[in-house]
């Protein structure tokens, strides 16, 4: 019969391998990416529609989250994000078109949103203009008037040198976001309900120009294949014409 004190010692360890695994599975240090050749394998595993061919890169957004840009068989060139999730790296996201896209590393820290692209050389882009846009507005609640003035911020990316890229959320724009979230929060009564209510009044926007500075439509970069396990948080980045801007931007 097993005594109190084996039974304690035994409860003891089993506790500690327990806390062991878990430490092991979610925070242990990630392991290198696997190859190209293993990358374009588990994409084209996990959906049939990319038909991956070659990896272009892979961008680092931390330890965890990767960005790999890839080209098709078909000649498309498509997104993928890769997360280190239990013990492994996953690939969680992929669209087949390149067209940019919000990742929201920790979606409750704008600090960690990147926005990621890769163009289709197709489509003779030679740059892009990124804004994120606050619009102008007027709200009475509880008695009190509350003018919200617009605000207009852009970004220039080049694509001369590579279809593909990354532009982590400027100082700026994540802590506008993270301040108009705080007052959209205060001035809701039911905290739960505004909670989970996305927030209309401030969004990202973006402007394609091709070789003649011209204002386009990337028509081979837009419209693809999306594969999504639902465990990754992504935004769209609205397309713009040079109409919707009101002042130069900053």
């Amino acid at each position: 019969m097993m005594t109190k004190k084996r039974k304690l010692t035994l409860g003891i360890v089993l506790i500690v391998i327990i806390l062991a695994a878990i430490y092991w599975m979610y925070f242990s240090k990630p392991s290198p990416l696997p190859t190209k050749n293993q990358l374009v394998t588990e994409i084209n595993e996990v959906f049939t529609r990319a038909n991956a061919e070659k990896i272009q890169n892979t961008i680092q957004l931390d330890d965890k989250h990767v960005f790999v840009p890839f080209i098709s068989k078909n000649n498309e060139y498509g997104l993928s994000y890769w997360v280190w999730d239990m013990y492994k790296w996953k690939v969680k996201k992929i669209d087949t078109t390149g067209e940019p896209m919000i990742w929201k590393v920790d979606k409750k820290d704008p600090s960690t949103f990147h926005i990621i692209w890769n163009m289709h050389p197709n489509d003779r882009l030679r740059y892009m203009k990124f804004y994120l846009i606050r619009k102008r507005g007027y709200q009475i609640t509880a008695g009190n008037h509350h003018y919200t003035p617009r605000i207009q911020l852009e970004k220039k990316v080049s694509l001369e040198e590579k279809s593909y890229g990354v532009l982590k959320f400027p100082q700026k724009w994540a802590a506008i976001k993270e301040a108009n979230a705080k007052v959209m929060q205060a001035r809701q009564p039911d905290k739960l309900f505004s909670s989970w209510m996305p927030d209309h009044s401030i969004y990202i926007g973006w402007i394609p120009y091709d070789e003649s500075n011209q204002e386009t439509f990337p028509e081979q970069s837009v419209n693809g294949n999306t594969f999504s396990d639902g465990d990754v948080e992504t935004d769209f980045v609205h397309i713009l014409n040079e109409s919707e801007l009101e002042v130069a931007a900053e």
